[in-house]
């Protein structure tokens, strides 16, 4: 066989061999033995052995202390928990286990969000309700909490900068 052959197969054998483990894990696997990545959102002990991991727990998990859930009335539902696990037990059994929906496909139940203004800062805006079909209803679930993960995120960040600029 010509040399080019054997080049184009041993390429397609790393690039599989990439596929499958990720050159990203496979890269941090090297410049750290222990992989193990920790939760840093209020004393949180979830583990993961990669940084995605961290991510996708924080996105589904970390909803805030206050809900934006959009009512019917036009007003955030504004429930205030004590802790992030409180507010995940609130969000799933007062927004999300009454849907009906029946499927698959199942729909995001987001019903989008309102602009809104931080104290004395900036806004946030408007968000249309979300239209996101997904195959499994733990899926949707998931979705639509990552709505309200960004928000309490874009609140969080803003407060945080507001407090910075107060304190300069």
């Amino acid at each position: 066989m010509q040399n080019w052959v054997y080049s184009f197969i041993f390429s397609t054998i790393l690039q599989n061999i990439a596929t499958k483990t990720g050159p990203a894990d496979t890269k941090s696997n090297i410049e750290n033995p222990n992989p193990v990545q920790h939760c840093q959102v209020d004393g949180c002990k979830f583990t993961s052995g990669s940084a995605r991991g961290i991510i996708e727990h924080q996105k589904n998990m970390h909803l805030g202390k206050v809900c934006y859930w959009r009512l019917e009335n036009g007003r955030y539902c504004g429930h205030e928990a004590e802790s992030h696990g409180e507010l995940y037990q609130h969000f799933n059994s007062i927004h999300l286990a009454t849907n009906g929906q029946q499927g698959p496909p199942f729909q995001c139940q987001w019903p989008g969000s309102l602009a809104m203004t931080i104290p004395n800062g900036p806004s946030i805006p408007a968000e249309p309700p979300c239209t996101q079909m997904l195959q499994k209803k733990g899926s949707a679930d998931r979705h639509a909490r990552e709505h309200q993960h960004k928000i309490w995120k874009k609140v969080e960040e803003l407060s945080a900068a507001m407090k910075k600029e107060e304190d300069e």
